[in-house]
């Protein structure tokens, strides 16, 4: 179910460019949708469903994952994953495998999308053993399985589907308690997700009992990361990230920050700790002791160099609030959760904006119904303007049932503006449109600088641009789209302009001289008919 709710922002935060700067503390926002689990016909409604254990985004599509959900069937905690389409506010689909799911399966402990397929982990499905796990992929558009994925060395108790992660044709699934060498060492699987084929498997180049690598994946064009609680070369509880090609799966290096410490988690808190965007890697450290025990801290790396580029802290941290908990990134925006942090009472969470490329503070988003040990920023995710924070023990519509908060960031743009070429005297229409929870505000630009209606020129500030062209007119053209927390700018299109092939020119031979030879040709268009 989505609910719409009454934005409550803060005074300094109203109406500023995309993602501006302001005092730290100053720029807390709330959400514009809440998305709650249907709870009508479960056995026990009121045990915990975790909804928003995770949670995905991409266009205005939300994935949200609920482990202990009933199955179709009625199998306790067999798991769910929900699609939902927050333009319209409708929830798309429930995602079903083609075979029922058991008891315990645990479908949607991980979620992720990539170009409209959906993968979901169950890393307590038995099929190939007590707990071995599996993974599914789904067609986003429609719910409905594509490929079941499971490991060619499946074993009890492997957790495979602990963590997923899909970019283009590539997914990885991690299976952070195989025991590949040691007890728990962990492992991660690439597969093909056209064939389902088993591509590679990943192990650490420092394996140790209990190190549980392939707690969680992440993935970017060819590059994988693949989080792990321990390895050989860190100390206990420390965490580190590991990076492998993806076409090859070759291990590249190893990520640790430059000042670890015992039980900092990182890249392997409790929940999705690691993204990865391009070449920069975000990295949770939930467990860091900078503002409190366990305040935690987020780290933003350059993914080509290995070289650590900013940590990142919570302007208001607190002991215990597990900032760095949960983590994504999309372009030059990081969202960083701290489902610990303090609200109306203990545990209630967060979720905090970064600009990756400074590593500023940006904005705070809180849920508008926030609660003690809510367990708000669980999960994380975002996606252009769009943000979804998981909220696990959320307690609407039971207890512990769990909600998802889609934030609104700028308006997504649908329809970007097409370049033209018309004729001098005709209208050239250039047209966007967006998807926005709240009023959006259009203006177009030439070559920069705002337009105004008046002569030639109309809807300078609406979705279509009107222009009666003149050849003044040629230029670069783009849309300046706001709503009520930020701005986004559509792609620039090119309007070129022809000159009217029936006007007459001083330079009729275009030799750049005025002279008798000009006159002589005009005479003959005069004598043609050229008025």
């Amino acid at each position: 179910m989505l609910y719409p709710t009454t934005r409550r922002l803060l005074q300094a935060a109203l109406l500023v460019p995309v993602f501006a700067t302001l005092p730290a503390g100053a720029q807390v926002i709330t959400e514009e949708l809440k998305i709650s689990p249907d709870t009508g016909g479960l056995q026990f409604p009121d045990i915990g469903l975790q909804f928003g254990n995770s949670v995905w985004i991409e266009g205005t599509t939300v994935l949200v994952g609920a482990p202990r959900y009933d199955s179709i069937e009625g199998q306790l905690f067999a798991g769910a994953a929900f699609l939902y389409d927050i333009s319209t506010g409708q929830q798309i689909s429930r995602m079903t495998p083609q075979s029922p799911l058991g008891s315990g399966d645990a479908l949607g402990t991980s979620a992720a999308m990539s170009g409209g397929i959906a993968i979901a982990g169950a890393s307590g499905d038995d099929t190939l053993g007590n707990n071995a796990g599996a993974a599914y992929l789904f067609d986003a558009a429609t719910g409905q399985q594509l490929l079941k994925l499971t490991a060619s060395d499946a074993a009890a108790g492997d957790s495979f589907g602990r963590s997923v992660a899909i970019s283009g044709s590539v997914a990885v699934v991690g299976a952070s308690s195989d025991d590949d060498g040691f007890s728990n060492a962990g492992s991660a699987y690439i597969f093909d997700t056209a064939t389902g084929a088993q591509l590679f498997k990943l192990v650490a180049p420092d394996p140790i009992q209990n190190g549980l690598f392939g707690k969680h994946v992440a993935i970017s064009g060819t590059t994988v990361l693949v989080g792990a609680e321990s390895g050989g070369s860190t100390g206990p509880g420390e965490g580190a990230v590991y990076v492998f090609n993806a076409n090859s799966g070759t291990y590249l290096r190893t990520l640790t920050p430059n000042d670890p410490g015992s039980g900092d988690a990182f890249g392997a808190g409790v929940s999705q700790s690691l993204a990865i965007s391009g070449n920069t890697a975000v990295i949770g450290a939930g467990g860091d002791d900078d503002d409190g025990i366990n305040s935690g801290s987020a780290y933003i790396f350059d993914i080509t160099t290995g070289d650590q580029l900013f940590k990142l802290t919570a302007s208001d941290a607190i002991e215990g609030g597990g900032f760095g908990s949960s983590v994504s990134v999309s372009g030059d925006t990081a969202i960083i959760g701290s489902n610990r942090a303090g609200g109306v009472g203990p545990i209630t969470g967060a979720a905090y904006l970064f600009d990756i490329a400074t590593g500023q503070e940006l904005f705070k988003l809180t849920a508008s119904d926030g609660a003690v040990e809510d367990l708000f920023g669980f999960s994380v995710a975002i996606s252009g303007g769009l943000a979804v924070v998981g909220a696990r023990d959320h307690d609407d519509p039971e207890f512990n049932a769990g909600s998802a908060y889609v934030f609104q960031l700028a308006p997504f743009i649908q329809q970007q503006p097409a370049s033209l070429v018309v004729t001098a005297g005709e209208t050239a229409e250039l047209t966007t449109a967006a998807s926005s929870i709240n009023a959006v505000q259009y203006q177009w630009r030439r070559d920069g600088a705002d337009l105004t209606d008046g002569g030639n020129i109309s809807g300078a500030q609406s979705p279509t641009l009107s222009i009666v062209a003149t050849p003044d007119d040629a230029g670069y053209y783009d849309c300046v789209l706001t709503n009520a927390t930020a701005s986004t700018t559509t792609e620039q299109a090119v309007l070129s302009v022809r000159p009217d092939p029936n006007a007459c020119f001083v330079d009729v031979n275009n030799d750049g001289l005025v002279n008798f030879f000009d006159i002589s040709l005009f005479i003959n268009a005069f004598n043609a008919g050229c008025p």
